[in-house]
């Protein structure tokens, strides 16, 4: 049998089967589950792990279409009969496969994602089911930020859970919104980057740019004011000034392109350049006639 841990996002599931592999010294492929993963797919897979004697990890497991869960069982049943009976080889979809003792089938599942389907009993009994408890942000985050070198860690850990979860309290409900764990360690990573550019700088000035770079641009604008109420409430006197080189050069793209000046548009312009300062692009997203290619035209100029 293979484990089954599931949970929360950012709970170590995944991550739990790989230091297991490591310690035991298994190699172990991690593979993204979704709807696109049909059976003859999945019989490929654990074929090629039957043959290497390797871990397959399923993250996201039931994301998987129902109608395929259900088949699944089968062939991962008659991997660990195999396994129990001390085959050197079984029959998977019609193909005669080399059965090495070391393999194993893991899965992870967060039961509380939308568009979930449910693992069908006969699936379910193939696994030992691991439950994965909330995460400790506030310990996470500490930890993360005295390894980026930021020496008021424990205080400033405390400011950011505090934030996220007051915007997820607070705020409106977008569905390209993020306040989880992943969202967090993106904006500590972000920081950390921050930290060992411009090392003399106060360290909640550049927590305080991370938050302006990476969560600010997906507000939406009835949103704003609530987050810059929470935001002053917790970094308290600090104030973060755009650079007026950046503004200059967008007034010069608005002249070429011949457009009127708006300051919310100016805004969502000076948040790409921001963005586009740490990632590789960007989504641009909003209902028709809102301005995105406007921005990103005023943005290339």
């Amino acid at each position: 049998m293979g484990g089954k841990p599931f949970g929360p996002a950012g709970t170590g599931k995944t991550e739990s089967v790989k230091a297991l592999g490591v310690a035991q010294g298994q190699p172990v492929l991690v593979f993204c589950c979704d709807e696109n993963f049909n059976l003859s797919a999945m019989a490929r897979i654990f074929s090629g792990l039957c043959e290497l004697g390797a871990w397959g990890c399923f993250d996201e497991f039931n994301r998987l279409d129902p109608g395929s869960l259900s088949a699944v069982s089968s062939q991962i049943t008659t991997i660990q009969q195999g396994l129990q009976e001390d085959r050197e080889s079984i029959e998977l979809e019609g193909k005669q496969i080399k059965l090495r003792k070391n393999v194993g089938i893991f899965v992870t599942m967060n039961p509380k994602y939308i568009g979930r389907s449910k693992l069908p009993e006969n699936l379910k009994n193939l696994f030992r089911g691991i439950a994965m408890v909330k995460p400790d942000t506030n310990k996470i985050g500490e930890v993360k930020m005295y390894t980026q070198g930021f020496n008021k860690a424990q205080e400033l850990s405390t400011k950011i859970v505090t934030l996220f979860d007051l915007c997820q309290k607070t705020l409106s409900s977008q569905k390209h919104y993020d306040f989880g764990l992943r969202a967090l360690k993106s904006v500590l990573a972000t920081s950390g980057d921050l930290k060992r550019t411009f090392p003399n700088d106060e360290e909640s000035e550049l927590l305080l740019k991370a938050l302006q770079a990476t969560i600010a641009p997906k507000l939406v604008q009835s949103d704003k004011p609530k987050y810059d109420a929470i935001l002053s409430s917790l970094f308290k006197n600090i104030v973060i000034e755009n650079d007026p080189k950046i503004k200059e050069l967008i007034n010069k793209s608005y002249e070429k392109l011949n457009l009127y000046k708006n300051e919310a548009q100016t805004s969502r312009v000076e948040q790409c350049v921001q963005l586009l300062s740490y990632l590789n692009g960007l989504i641009v997203v909003g209902p028709t006639g809102s301005g995105k290619s406007t921005v990103l035209d005023l943005y290339v100029e």
